[in-house]
């Protein structure tokens, strides 16, 4: 049975740890479906217990853009061409050189989901039931 020093110097250490808002883990990804990320070798954490951010996660980004295709070399690009006998695709190599505009708001999509065996970096939030992954290390 504990005496009572003893009880006062666990509740003091438990009192500092929970004071701490938070703290930075490492970890391993040891699944990606459903994610599940190994702590230290010893603690594995899934999904309802990682918030994932921006940086490790596929997502769309809105972008404006206003640029010209350049033409350098052969096979620079090929599109579709319209003629009096119909339709078909033309090559670069059978043409002169020449640009297009594109221009306009466009969505592009980041891939940047987590691959198994990745290392990333995670803060554990205040009472350390919750994760952020933060990023990819290495």
């Amino acid at each position: 049975m504990p005496n009572l020093l003893q009880i006062m110097k666990q509740a003091s250490a438990d009192a500092i740890e929970e004071g701490k808002p938070v703290n930075l883990v490492y970890g391993t990804v040891q699944n990606t479906d459903p994610l599940r990320i190994l702590v230290e070798q010893k603690l594995l954490l899934e999904e309802p217990f990682l918030i994932c951010s921006r940086n490790v996660t596929d997502h769309d980004v809105k972008m404006e853009v206003s640029h010209e295709t350049e033409f350098s070399g052969a096979y620079a690009h090929q599109h579709s061409v319209s003629t009096s006998g119909g339709s078909g695709t033309s090559n670069t190599d059978k043409e002169p050189p020449h640009k297009h505009e594109y221009k306009g708001k466009k969505t592009y999509r980041i891939l940047n989901g987590l691959r198994t065996g990745e290392k990333v970096i995670m803060i554990r939030m205040q009472g350390g039931q919750r994760f952020i992954v933060l990023d990819r290390i290495g």
